[in-house]
């Protein structure tokens, strides 16, 4: 079914917009500068845990601590490699 338009509907879209009116702002003083944010541990918004049973438990436990050590070496791995990149720019 199509809406019926009001008669008020009508009179609202037509009527020109109230004129804008400009209203000149003082320059606002330059904010302090802030303290460097206080590096905060991230911590898991969802426990990864929760609803399960204690053998699905243990192996996301199991497959989240291979991940991580997975990680660990990449990042060693990589760290290294750019260490050799830079030593052997600065020869």
């Amino acid at each position: 079914k199509k809406k019926k338009k009001k008669k008020g509907d009508e009179d609202l879209l037509s009527s020109d917009p109230d004129p804008v009116v400009v209203v000149e702002q003082e320059p606002e003083p330059e904010p302090a500068p802030e303290p460097p944010p206080v590096p905060v541990p991230e911590v898991p918004a969802v426990d990864p845990f929760a609803g399960l049973s204690k053998s699905q438990r243990k192996k996301l436990e199991k497959k989240l601590k291979e991940d991580a050590a997975a990680k660990e070496k990449e990042d060693a791995a990589a760290k290294e490699k750019e260490d050799a990149e830079l030593k052997k720019l600065e020869e």
